[in-house]
């Protein structure tokens, strides 16, 4: 894959399987800012690197497909911004439980400095399994936070930076 077709575009069909052996990569879904690039991977369809990093910069994502990094690591922020929905939890860039089942990675991190609160809620074990290191979370923008909402979840190991705290709804 061509640098211009991961970083430059709103959108970007992939062939079956997309294999990366760059040391790092980046697909940027929203590079004119326009708040309306959305990261999608079809069911069927995969992207898989040689224990690579992958970083993935979207307003949103649709993950029907795989994302195989074996000991890479994976980063997702959402543009502009953005809040974060992690499991039940709604918000501009929502990942489900079942989107996260999909993703294999040794350690993801969610969020970071141009992301908005992050909202967790409902991740079973089964479908964050498959982080098999640690899951970040990082609100890290002046202001935001990390919210634990209702429903109980499952990490098989979390870390979590909020610049403005972490709450736990009860």
């Amino acid at each position: 894959i061509r640098d211009d077709l991961v970083t430059g575009v709103q959108t970007c069909a992939l062939p079956i399987l997309v294999i990366l052996t760059h040391l790092e990569t980046l697909f940027r879904a929203d590079q004119d800012q326009t708040l309306e690039g959305v990261f999608s991977i079809a069911s069927g369809k995969n992207i898989q690197t040689v224990d690579r990093a992958l970083t993935i910069q979207t307003k949103d994502m649709e993950i029907l497909g795989q994302i195989q990094l074996g000991l890479g690591d994976l980063t997702i922020e959402s543009t502009q911004f953005g809040d974060i929905g992690l499991g039940d939890s709604s918000a501009q860039l929502n990942i489900t439980g079942t989107e996260l089942s999909r993703i294999q990675a040794r350690n993801m991190s969610l969020g970071g400095d141009n992301s908005g609160d992050i909202f967790v809620s409902n991740v079973q074990a089964i479908q964050s399994n498959n982080i098999s290191s640690e899951l970040s979370l990082n609100a890290t923008s002046e202001g935001k936070k990390v919210v634990f909402e209702t429903a109980p979840s499952t990490f098989n190991k979390l870390s979590v930076n909020a610049n403005e705290g972490i709450h736990i709804q009860a």
